[in-house]
């Protein structure tokens, strides 16, 4: 299972690379120009200026050697995976809940349309990767980049709060008695067919569902609380698992299904042209 530090399995920061949506070679060769063409590279461009100019720079050595899409896309990945790593324990309690709610309607989305879907994309290294361009509307796309822009820009110029672990576990304790039976479907071992994969993606939007509507603060703190680096570390130091959290899962389990970034920011240029336009 996925670790809290492991976010890209969730936010496929491979698609956020406009190298096979529209752009010729000629014109990937201006880079720069065609990646602030996108609000979002504008922001990275303002608040992470050196991830930004590794972008372009792989983008660049890329293109000289004759390389495929796919293989920009996944240069330019493994340069955005710690940003999205690094900025998103760090953001307001607002940016955080908008991004969990929007990731909510899309898991909803690919459960309705088949329940091995949503297990990908909560799952990718257990189930695979799924990519999100061929059942979301362009709006739905546009909404999680301009959710992301927000969560890079308040990590930078908000005054956040730090993780109140106390206060995160109290609620996680809380909630769990509010998920009733939906709790015991929570533990990801042992899932066998297609009913179990339905009654797991319920369990987990359940689970999200009821902390984003909790009061902001403490819904933000559980949520930091969950994707924190320093969370993680608290598990790997008990690898026993021993501490529970409700019913049969482990604290381990918890920080598995909160690592929901990696693979919601999906963007092609059917989106680009809408935020150019």
């Amino acid at each position: 299972m996925q670790n809290a530090s492991d976010i890209h399995g969730i936010v496929n920061t491979s698609d956020l690379l406009p190298v096979e949506y529209g752009y010729s070679s000629k014109e990937m060769g201006e880079a720069n120009e065609v990646l602030l063409d996108i609000p979002f590279y504008k922001i990275i461009q303002k608040y992470e200026p050196e991830t930004y100019r590794k972008i372009k720079a792989e983008l660049d050595e890329q293109i000289k050697k004759g390389a495929t899409g796919i293989e920009l896309q996944r240069a330019g990945a493994k340069i955005l995976e710690p940003l999205v790593t690094s900025v998103m324990p760090r953001t307001s309690d607002e940016a955080l809940i908008q991004f969990y709610q929007i990731a909510l309607v899309r898991l909803t989305k690919l459960k309705e349309i088949d329940p091995i879907l949503c297990l990908k994309a909560i799952y990718p290294k257990q189930y695979g990767s799924v990519s999100f361009s061929q059942y979301l509307s362009n709006d739905e796309v546009t909404s999680m980049l301009d959710t992301f822009s927000k969560i890079i820009i308040d990590a930078y110029e908000k005054d956040n709060p730090v993780v109140d672990a106390d206060a995160a576990e109290l609620l996680l304790d809380r909630l769990f008695v509010e998920l009733g039976e939906h709790v015991d479907h929570l533990e990801f071992e042992g899932l066998q067919n297609r009913d179990d994969y339905e009654r797991h993606c319920d369990a987990v939007i359940k689970l999200y569902e009821t902390i984003v509507v909790k009061d902001k603060a403490a819904a933000g703190n559980l949520l930091r609380y969950m994707i924190s680096p320093e969370t993680e570390t608290e598990y790997k130091e008990s690898p026993s698992e021993t501490v529970k959290l409700g019913s049969n899962v482990s604290s381990r389990d918890m920080n598995d299904l909160a690592t929901f970034a990696d693979k919601w920011l999906e963007i092609d240029h059917e989106a680009n042209d809408a935020q150019k336009n």
